[in-house]
């Protein structure tokens, strides 16, 4: 394998804290004998306890490499075993799965169909939206510690996702998310539990839906992607308290430019190098939310599940638009709502937009100064791409008034045109 290559099968492996457990196990060993040695030692016994000590703190490291090594080699043989095989189709489980539990009897599939890519299909409730966006303000948030590990069969999807990823060119990143771990019931709940995630424990069940495998040094072995994220029983989505999923929290934010009373919207249009929206148009910034959102979260005044949402939105609007928000003093932060996402297994993502006022257009030019630099500097820098993002400002009425360019815009810039056309009618 090439040194990118082995280092994303590395740290794949790593998901499982293997280096934690066995060092963990040494030092426990080694505090033990050292508390041995101050209690019960005299001077003459002292050094003997002290080199007994080493010993064993040696002999423990011995062991944690000869375990690394061995379960890093059985990780990097997987990885070119496993395959795709055939199942039950895309249709079969999305039929089965779109029928809603007792606590998602509200919402409904919202299809984008395009003509040379994968489609996409959301579920969404505009009873639900409209709860999130009244209530979010009052929901407190709580952090729950989450060890994740990842189960025999998870670990086999890991190896096939990371060696596909590898052999296609695609980024792995290796973030440190937050995942939810209560439904998105918000007319009837206090507070949201939210819980660290491991990106590899995401990948290797939320994505493998579709996905039927086998692994060729063992003919007996078949797993059913779908397994891993549908209800055994009645093949529907679980309910995301009851999911063994990471449920990883997606976050969109749309920005709403207003000069002189003209409204623009900030989109973005993916390079075509991009993994899943190439070429296509997308909102303002999306991603995941993480730890250092949390952190930040934490250290603030407002203690609610909006405000956590708002933190992750402006980082990725920074991260990806080079807009910091607190250089403006005329701004309106607005939830839009929810939906889960059918590829993920029903992943949870959160919409919104931001408004932001400013007093005359050379500002607007400025910001467009700074993106196209700031893009510029990163053509060729991340898997030989020749092409960067686009920032694209549009005027907000003839883009809802309009369906002729719904076919290049990603699936959650579709979704927040609805959004957006249903917070209009309410106007």
């Amino acid at each position: 394998m090439e040194k990118s290559k082995r280092g994303a099968v590395r740290s794949a492996w790593k998901a499982e804290n293997t280096i934690k457990y066995y060092i963990d196990r040494s030092l426990d060993i080694v505090a033990l004998c050292l508390s041995f040695s101050i209690a019960i030692a005299k001077d003459h016994l002292l050094p003997i306890i002290f080199w007994l000590s080493i010993a064993v703190l040696v002999v423990g490291i011995l062991r944690w490499g000869i375990a690394c090594i061995e379960k890093r080699q059985a990780f990097q043989k997987m990885c070119k075993q496993v395959t795709l095989v055939e199942g039950k189709t895309k249709e079969e489980i999305i039929q089965t799965a779109l029928q809603p539990t007792a606590k998602y009897k509200d919402f409904v599939p919202m299809y984008f169909e395009y003509a040379n890519q994968e489609s996409e299909i959301f579920l969404y409730s505009p009873q639900a939206n409209q709860h999130l966006v009244m209530n979010a303000s009052k929901i407190v948030v709580e952090y729950q510690k989450s060890k994740q590990t990842l189960s025999k069969d998870s670990r086999r999807a890991l190896a096939y996702i990371i060696s596909n990823k590898l052999s296609h060119d695609k980024s792995i990143f290796n973030g440190k998310l937050m995942g939810i771990d209560i439904d998105l019931c918000f007319n009837d709940i206090d507070k949201v539990v939210i819980k660290p995630v491991c990106y590899y424990a995401y990948v290797s069940t939320d994505e493998m839906i579709f996905r039927n495998m086998m692994i060729s040094s063992d003919p007996n072995y078949y797993l059913a992607g779908h397994r891993l994220s549908l209800h055994p029983v009645t093949g529907k989505f679980k309910d995301i308290e009851h999911s063994a999923l990471t449920n990883l929290i997606g976050i969109n934010l749309i920005v709403e430019i207003i000069v002189q009373e003209q409204h623009y919207l900030i989109l973005q249009q993916q390079s075509m190098y991009n993994d899943v929206n190439g070429n296509r148009f997308v909102p303002s910034a999306s991603g995941s939310l993480d730890r250092k959102d949390y952190k930040s979260f934490r250290n603030g005044k407002d203690k609610n599940f909006q405000t956590l949402l708002e933190y992750g939105m402006y980082r990725e609007l920074q991260e990806e638009c080079y807009v910091d928000v607190k250089q403006y003093t005329d701004t309106h932060f607005q939830l839009l709502g929810c939906a889960r996402l059918m590829s993920k297994a029903g992943k949870p993502d959160f919409f919104a937009k931001l408004e932001i006022k400013v007093q005359h257009e050379d500002e607007i030019q400025k910001m467009l100064a700074i993106y196209d630099s700031c893009q510029k500097n990163q053509v060729g820098r991340k898997h030989k791409e020749l092409e960067s993002n686009k920032m694209v400002l549009v005027d907000k009425d003839s883009f809802l008034a309009t369906t002729n360019f719904d076919a290049s815009l990603s699936p959650q810039l579709r979704y927040v045109k609805y959004l957006l056309q249903e917070e209009s009618k309410k106007a």
